[in-house]
């Protein structure tokens, strides 16, 4: 029972790393930083020359499998709360305020400061 809760758990960590990785893509693509940033998270070696060429929109969903692909190869090795912390998404394990986004912990000072939903990154994730 506790393994299938986790298996849930699991697949909402994997749809916000989605949706992070693509903030943080445009965000790097409007910088002129892509490839920088998809070699820094590990994801140009899986993607090949695709990293360079092609859309954004293309490039995101590339990676967006590829980063899937990775964090379930780290769960079931045993290592994905290492693997978040690598790229830079450790916080996906603490989502744990209900119907809120959360604050990286080590932050937690930093919620009284921002409305309940907002998200507070690390400015440090994108350099």
């Amino acid at each position: 029972m506790k393994h299938d809760r986790f298996d849930e758990r699991l697949d909402s960590i994997l749809v916000r790393a989605a949706i992070r990785l693509q903030e943080r893509m445009e965000f790097a693509y409007n910088k002129g930083k892509l490839t920088e940033l998809l070699m820094r998270m590990g994801l140009a070696v899986g993607l090949g020359e695709s990293a360079c060429k092609g859309s954004l929109l293309e490039v995101q969903d590339r990676a967006v499998v590829l980063l899937a692909r990775n964090i379930r190869e780290a769960r079931q090795k045993g290592f994905l709360r290492n693997y978040l912390a690598a790229i830079h998404m450790e916080e996906l394990l603490h989502w744990d305020r209900p119907g809120g986004r959360p604050v990286l912990a080590g932050h937690r000072e930093a919620e009284a400061d921002h409305p309940q939903s907002a998200t507070v990154i690390s400015l440090s994730a994108f350099r």
